[in-house]
């Protein structure tokens, strides 16, 4: 293979959006017996970035009664691609888990690429839980990148693009909340296609 040259690494604006939903009381109510029975279910945790118990990342097919919140990821997602990219698309869910944050637990650094979108959102924090923390594209004058922290609250749906590099400190308090990673998608004649076949396939453009 011919070497590689980096020509130059490009800054550009990467939004985190958070909201908290108006329903967010009876929602995570619910929520929190769902992902205690599906605990109590599925016991055990895949090795991954994520050092505390999590459910595997297909629980939104193996438990429909996620879809509640799966719906909202879907909608937020949608909206924030056609108001801040001007970008129609449909999205999926591909991957989507629950996790339950104990003290001294935590996640490694990582990204969520090829996805276009990862978030989370927050059933059950108490005060003094670890915050979210991302890389931020900006370094200092060691050449350390900087970090930005946010702290979650109950009812906290946050989404960012895949691509953001991010972790999560060992907290002092408990964490419990479902994540997913979204893809857009496309049917087969749309351009720059001309088949007019209405069947969809994954969009992967960032590979």
């Amino acid at each position: 293979m011919s070497i590689l040259k980096v020509e130059k690494y490009i800054s550009r604006k990467i939004p985190i959006i958070s909201t908290i939903l108006s329903d967010h009381l009876e929602l995570n109510n619910y929520l929190k017996d769902v992902i205690k029975e599906h605990r109590e279910q599925n016991p055990k945790s895949n090795d991954s970035n994520v050092k505390s118990w999590h459910s595997s990342y297909y629980t939104h097919t193996e438990n429909l009664k996620f879809k509640p919140i799966v719906d909202k990821m879907l909608t937020m997602c949608t909206f924030i691609s056609q108001s801040m990219y001007h970008n129609n698309s449909d999205y999926m869910v591909t991957e989507f888990w629950a996790a339950m944050y104990e003290r001294g637990e935590y996640t490694i650094s990582h990204a969520h690429e090829p996805s276009n979108f990862a978030c989370t959102y927050y059933v059950d924090v108490e005060d003094g839980c670890s915050p979210i923390v991302f890389d931020v594209d900006e370094f200092d004058e060691t050449g350390e990148c900087e970090k930005f922290s946010i702290t979650p609250k109950n009812g906290m749906l946050l989404m960012w693009p895949g691509t953001l590099v991010h972790q999560v400190p060992p907290t002092n308090s408990k964490r419990i909340l479902v994540a997913a990673n979204l893809m857009a998608f496309y049917r087969v004649g749309d351009p720059p296609y001309e088949d007019s076949t209405p069947q969809r396939f994954p969009l992967y453009p960032s590979l």
